[in-house]
């Protein structure tokens, strides 16, 4: 509960309240290591409020797109709407399920982020699904960045118990071709970032 209202509560310059943990982590430190290009399909995966997508599609510009999926209904169509007002023709916001097939060709992707949202899945018990996914979706060269909350900070977030260690997430990616490319401490998060195996 702790977290559903940090969450909440924690959307940047939007009008409709979400999830997202944009507000905590420094934007340009982020996005330097996403290395996003001018073109590129970007997936914002558990999007929440979508400040990473709308971030992201100033980046991307025209030539690009942005996926932006989440399992709530409502925050979903909050954020069509507010794409609606922004006039933003290159995000495309659904509803989606990571614990079941991702409604994505096959090598469409370009960078993957998945921000604050796997801790929500105990033991990650629905892992297979979702990276096996992933693999399908990326494309050869594509990238997976993960963002999760640390364990230095309690005073918000979710309980330790639910938290997942980089070194947990890394095991997990290793068994299905992902090789870790880079740690980024982000002061009450972490980045972790892969690639997949040639």
């Amino acid at each position: 509960m702790e977290n559903q209202i940090y969450l909440k509560n924690s959307c940047k310059n939007h009008k409709h309240n979400g999830p997202s943990s944009f507000r905590m982590n420094n934007e340009k430190t982020v996005f330097e290591k996403l290395d996003l290009k001018e073109g590129e399909n970007f997936l914002d995966l558990g999007c929440g409020c979508g400040d990473y997508s709308f971030y992201a599609s100033e980046i991307v510009k025209e030539k690009g797109k942005i996926f932006a999926f989440d399992s709530n209904i409502k925050t979903i169509a909050n954020l069509n709407n507010e794409i609606k007002e922004r006039k933003t023709t290159n995000i495309l916001a659904e509803v989606c399920d990571i614990r079941k097939a991702i409604p994505l060709e096959s090598k469409s992707i370009d960078v993957c982020l998945i921000s604050t949202v796997l801790h929500i899945f105990p033991e990650l018990t629905n892992e297979k699904v979702l990276f096996l996914e992933l693999v399908r979706i990326l494309k050869a060269d594509g990238k997976l960045h993960i963002i999760e909350c640390g364990f230095s900070n309690f005073s918000f977030g979710p309980p330790r118990e639910m938290r997942v260690s980089p070194q947990d997430i890394e095991m997990i990616l290793e068994k299905y071709g992902f090789i870790k490319s880079t740690f980024i401490d982000l002061g009450f998060n972490y980045m972790i970032s892969f690639s997949l195996k040639d």
